[in-house]
């Protein structure tokens, strides 16, 4: 008799632990709207660690429609680099929580227009930052916007410290570094002349990620003298026609270019013929309007890139 008591008090064990974790599963989908959270909260729950970190350099180009955010993850250090806009928040908390990302070590802000800044305070209120690099603009450039306004309140209270960016300086991401090429000067007509241009380098691999840097600033740029060489290219302002010109695509020459544009977008990006000097110059030119979003991994010499979670030639 005792035997069969005991069998009856383990059914009923495993039949509480079960009703616990459907519990557990069902709070995290209320909580967090997404399965790739709900696998991370409950991970956290019962004490996983969550994902394994990889010493390879990871760059997701996330579809926001017409904006621009980007992710960058190597040695269990991250950065994100714009957040879209107003609206696109949602998305790319679901990509961060899906990558078991807590707090973010680097944020950039490439310019503070609304499409590239709009998700930026909601972002900073869930992740945090260690550190926020933005450009310095002129004064006839500041944004009078609440987007804008809520973005610096956002950096004064979740940020735990906000540079300017500054040309040549170095930051360590993991095993990758990130360099500031851009802008050389401040430009007082175009606030998109004033994004923040990063060379990204893992091995022998290269990224330039390049804000909405249209063709001023593209030229002081290569008159600078820094090395702009790279493997992938972020292309400038989604594609527009005043970026990406030929000589600046023949001096950077990537393998790889991505734009980052809405569906059916009211400013006809990208441009056609910025599309045919990329795929002049590039063995694959990927949009995330007609792509989604665009992962490209580095494991310091070979580049894969991946649209919806499939390896593409």
């Amino acid at each position: 008799m005792k035997k069969r008591a005991g069998k009856k008090s383990d059914k009923i064990l495993y039949i509480v632990i079960g009703v616990v974790i459907f519990i557990a599963f069902f709070y995290f989908v209320l909580e967090h709207g997404s399965p790739e959270e709900l696998l991370s909260g409950f991970e956290n729950l019962i004490g996983i660690p969550g994902g394994t970190v990889s010493d390879d350099l990871r760059v997701q180009i996330i579809d926001v429609g017409q904006g621009d955010s980007i992710l960058v993850e190597c040695g269990g250090k991250s950065m994100l680099i714009d957040a879209g806009d107003n609206g696109s928040e949602q998305k790319i908390m679901n990509v961060l929580h899906s990558r078991r990302i807590r707090k973010l070590n680097y944020v950039v802000a490439t310019h503070p227009h609304a499409d590239h800044i709009g998700g930026m305070p909601e972002i900073l209120e869930e992740f945090g930052a260690e550190l926020l690099i933005m450009p310095k603009i002129p004064k006839n450039l500041v944004p009078t916007s609440s987007t804008f306004d809520a973005f610096l309140d956002a950096i004064e209270k979740k940020c735990d410290k906000r540079v300017y960016s500054s040309i040549g300086k170095v930051y360590q991401l993991g095993g990758a570094t990130f360099e500031i090429v851009g802008p050389i000067n401040q430009n007082n007509e175009d606030l998109n002349e004033n994004s923040v241009v990063i060379r990204l380098v893992y091995g022998e691999n290269s990224f330039l990620l390049t804000g909405d840097a249209s063709g001023d600033e593209e030229k002081e740029i290569m008159n600078s003298g820094a090395n702009t060489d790279c493997d992938v290219l972020k292309v400038g302002h989604h594609g527009s026609s005043t970026s990406s010109s030929a000589a600046f695509l023949k001096k950077v020459s990537p393998e790889i270019a991505v734009i980052s544009c809405g569906k059916n977008n009211r400013y006809g990006h990208p441009n056609g013929n910025t599309v045919k000097r990329l795929k002049k110059i590039c063995g694959g030119v990927y949009r995330t309007d007609k792509d989604g979003d665009v992962v490209i991994v580095s494991n310091g010499v070979q580049l894969k890139t991946y649209i919806d979670g499939k390896e593409v030639a």
